[in-house]
């Protein structure tokens, strides 16, 4: 069984002899991050351009990424160690010192090296962050912006600024370091936690065979993740399409890279905005003492996110925050209230983030195996310092002189994620999910429940306003004809009558795109092949 202490983790990976997967059993092929997420306190992600492609391959040969059992060794050898001693002594878990490095490239960098056949994955060969709809995210520090990259390191090392010059310095004379981004996490109460305080990375798939669930933990196949094995669609579908992926894609996976801009004080100052007003949003049964404004801004923002900021799920705890719920049991709640027999948000809200991203309790409508597939790991690292108090007070300044977007030092996180199938994991949660007005399905008649509030953005084209006189529109399921500048459309939904006095409030969002890049993360079998691959 796993190491004790390394049972806090978000994903505990099982010691190489007892990994149950038998197609997995080469698990030095894997690189380290998907699967059980490299430790890392500071990470570096260094986007380059590949210039001279025969010196980049005579480099490629030589360089060792980090292998999911070096992952393994580090967990159970050094930070176990670590973790130990300092059980024994009483004191502080001294940091240990490790050095990590992953490759991976987008669909230009594999044209560039010669690998111009399909992975089977429609998104990338599209280039999926050119999606307007992906990067859609508008929040309160202007337009979304893209980043186009042809490869990436990830480095993270006890200096960052080291590992990386000596990662440059390896591929010497072929490559040119378009961009560093550097995320590092915050220290002392904050570990853990992303800029809005919200403890980080908790919802994690576990991979059968592969991962020890914990209590709750949704456990999903392994080709979730990688592909080329059970749980990858194209491969497990591929006797009745006739697709299927080319060798070279076994093991291997799709990073998507984000660099997300957040608001904070914004944020913070919607929560406290909001705090006083506490018993119009109370689930109903509470019969502690009042709320103070600041235990309502809390109870808002749990509401918000789905979390309190301890990690503690607003399911098991929908009033006040249980700060002694042990970090093992972070996964272990549902959203089935007893009364009920269909979902319901009487505790926790469609909308709530969590709930939004990575549903659960759905059976009755959508089947377990959707969701399940669905599933991403998240490896994500917040970027950029705490705020002070001084940028508090200065953005709220220029806030109340009718500055549009206030002074505020750039802060976020490197939102990071695997999966093997685009439009099952980061597409689906962004779109189909996060941005879909009527998810999740809780009856048999679509209800608008409206925007993940932290992913979420304002559509693109949300309401068409449209006069019909001597219309004998009725509610129900209605089917409309629009003609637009020469078009007719077919509207098909469900049409109820509004009530014209009720004022529709804008959501804010206090999150903003600042680019990304969907990137290939091979199996270190197929960066040999790269490396000796003809053009």
């Amino acid at each position: 069984m796993p190491d004790r202490h390394i049972g806090n983790c978000a994903l505990v990976p099982l010691p190489v002899e007892e990994v149950q997967v038998s197609d997995l059993s080469n698990l030095d092929d894997i690189q380290g991050d998907p699967v059980s997420m490299c430790p890392k306190s500071v990470e570096n992600f260094v986007f380059f351009r590949i210039d001279k492609v025969d010196i980049f391959k005579g480099h490629l040969k030589s360089f060792k990424p980090t292998t999911y059992v070096d992952v393994l060794q580090i967990l159970y050898g050094e930070i176990a160690k670590a973790k130990e001693e300092a059980l024994a002594t009483g004191t502080e878990v001294k940091r240990v010192k490790i050095k990590q490095v992953q490759i991976a490239f987008s669909r230009a960098g594999l044209n560039i090296l010669g690998e111009t056949e399909e992975t089977k994955d429609s998104r990338f060969n599209e280039r999926t962050m050119l999606d307007a709809k992906l990067l859609s995210m508008t929040g309160a520090h202007g337009t979304p912006s893209s980043i186009i990259r042809r490869a990436c390191f990830t480095v993270s090392s006890p200096s960052p600024l080291v590992g990386t010059a000596e990662v440059k310095k390896e591929f010497e004379g072929s490559i040119t370091v378009v961009d560093i981004i550097r995320g590092t996490t915050r220290r002392g109460k904050y570990k853990g936690r992303e800029h809005f305080g919200y403890q980080d990375g908790i919802s994690q798939p576990a991979l059968r065979g592969l991962i020890e669930p914990q209590k709750g933990q949704v456990e999903v196949n392994p080709g979730v993740i990688l592909m080329g094995h059970r749980g990858d669609s194209v491969f497990d579908n591929a006797e009745v399409t006739g697709i299927r992926r080319p060798k070279w894609t076994k093991n291997g996976t799709i990073m998507v890279f984000r660099k997300l801009e957040q608001d904070v004080v914004g944020f913070e100052d919607y929560l406290a905005e909001n705090g006083s007003k506490w018993r119009s949003f109370i689930p109903p049964g509470y019969k502690g003492p009042d709320l103070t404004d600041k235990d309502g801004a809390e109870l808002f923002g749990a509401r918000l996110v789905g979390r309190w900021k301890s990690g503690t799920p607003l399911a098991n705890a929908p009033y006040r925050d249980d700060e002694k719920l042990d970090k093992e049991n972070w996964n272990n709640f549902n959203h089935k209230v007893k009364g009920y027999a269909t979902p319901t948000n009487v505790h926790c809200p469609f909308t709530a983030h969590t709930r939004k991203t990575a549903p659960r309790n759905l059976d009755l409508y959508i089947a377990r195996e959707f969701t399940e597939s669905s599933m991403i790991v998240r490896a994500g690292i917040p970027y950029g310092r705490d705020v002070k108090d001084a940028e508090r007070k200065r953005y709220r300044e220029e806030k109340a002189a009718g500055i549009e977007f206030p002074h505020q030092e750039p802060r976020g996180l490197c939102f990071v994620c695997y999966q093997s199938c685009l439009d099952n994991g980061f597409v689906r949660q962004s779109i189909v999910f996060g941005g879909n007005n009527y998810f999740p399905v809780t009856s048999l008649v679509p209800v608008k429940h409206g925007q993940d509030p932290i992913i979420g953005a304002p559509p693109l084209k949300d309401t068409v306003h449209a006069t019909a006189k001597g219309s004998d529109l009725a509610e129900g399921q209605v089917t409309m004809r629009v003609a637009d500048d020469g078009k007719e459309f077919d509207v098909t939904g469900f049409a109820k009558v509004r009530d014209v006095s009720a004022q529709d409030v804008k959501e804010p969002f206090f999150v903003t795109s600042r680019g990304g890049e969907c990137f290939f993360v091979p199996s270190v079998s197929t960066l040999r092949r790269l490396a000796t691959k003809e053009q």
